[in-house]
């Protein structure tokens, strides 16, 4: 205690600091990355970071044990002088590799998780009991004995129309962005981010590989000076384009091996060709994914004008002038927010297909 103490009163200068440092993780996922997309004041970028978090979240506990083998195995690659464990760990190191490529070209090619979670929300919102609850008339409201509203039936009628005013307004103002996402080369960005990453993780797991076959046979590799683990990433980095460097190069078969491996690990990951069809392909994907997205939560949005036809006598945008004419407050300040950030072509343009269908 008399030594904590003692810590305590030598570092009050320094506490603010020690703590920041600390939390600094928390920090920056919290406040510093909130704070710069706010600055921003993009919704395409808030919908990035959100398909980030989304996608890093949902495979929360792969990552959470596939970072901590591979931290662990690299560790063991770095440090252990036992030639069976160093196998072993390099092992662990390249089975990590080859799964985390597999889940790169397959996410690459198969429909946006985030666009199915987009779509299942909306529908399971908008079709959910509560939602119909909030936006619904009460029953008392639509008695017959009921000529006039009195103060605290108008309360409750007025807010219940906002509400579903303002459901309806979200709906599509989400849908908008999620078309201009589709429009934004963001897809095409993080198409490329996930390979390069891959072919990052691709180099440090090689670099790993041939530095602890240096340690454990150096004899494995010709050199003038033994060269340090920079010059290993650099080589390795190399190999990966089926090139060699200066003053350093394999001698035995699993030096050589490995060299191979790599030589056609890095044309798999790089090739321009395939790269640019994943990305096309993904591309139109996407575009159908979005615009069948956008396509349902419009319909949802039309599902709801139509319930409130019947229940209110008034189409959304008809409840909204209304609900401006007896005074402003929270909600309809949100509801005009919202409503003028949305194109009157993208409803008008729904609107009138469903309008189609209907005399159809």
């Amino acid at each position: 205690m008399i030594i904590l103490s003692v810590a305590a009163v030598a570092f009050r200068r320094h506490w603010t600091s020690i703590i920041y440092v600390s939390l600094y993780p928390a920090v920056l996922l919290f406040w510093k990355i909130p704070h710069l997309i706010y600055r921003t004041r993009s919704w395409i970028v808030f919908l990035g970071a959100f398909n980030l978090a989304a996608s890093f979240f949902r495979d929360f506990k792969f990552n959470i044990v596939s970072k901590t083998l591979a931290t662990i195995a690299a560790l063991v690659a770095l440090l252990s002088t036992s030639g069976p464990t160093t196998t072993a760990a390099l092992i662990v190191l390249h089975g990590i590799l080859a799964w985390i490529t597999f889940r790169t070209v397959k996410f690459s090619l198969t429909p946006s998780r985030f666009l199915l979670l987009q779509r299942k929300f909306i529908d399971r919102t908008s079709e959910g009991a509560i939602i119909n609850q909030i936006t619904s008339i009460k029953p008392e409201l639509q008695d017959e004995g009921v000529e006039k509203f009195d103060r605290g039936q108008f309360t409750t009628f007025h807010t219940t129309l906002s509400v579903a005013v303002l459901w309806h307004k979200g709906i599509y103002f989400w849908a908008y962005q999620l078309e201009r996402y589709r429009q934004s080369a963001t897809l095409h960005v993080f198409g490329l981010a996930s390979y390069l990453w891959l072919f990052l993780q691709t180099v440090f797991v090689f670099s790993l590989t041939n530095y602890a076959l240096l340690r454990i046979i150096p004899s494995s590799f010709n050199f003038e000076e033994k060269p340090t683990y920079v010059k290993i990433f650099w080589y390795s980095l190399s190999s990966l384009f089926v090139n060699g460097i200066d003053g350093l190069s394999p001698r035995s078969d699993l030096a050589i091996g490995i060299t191979i491996f790599a030589g056609f690990a890095g044309p798999f990951i790089l090739a321009v060709l395939v790269l640019h069809f994943i990305q096309s392909v993904r591309q139109a994907r996407q575009d159908a994914d979005i615009r069948a997205a956008v396509g349902a939560m419009k319909d949802v949005a039309h599902r709801l004008d139509d319930r409130l036809r019947v229940e209110y006598g008034v189409g959304a945008d008809e409840a909204f002038v209304r609900l401006q004419s007896y005074g402003r407050n929270l909600i309809s300040g949100v509801i005009e927010f919202v409503a003028l950030r949305i194109p009157s072509e993208f409803e008008s343009g729904g609107n009138e297909k469903r309008d189609e269908n209907r005399s159809s």
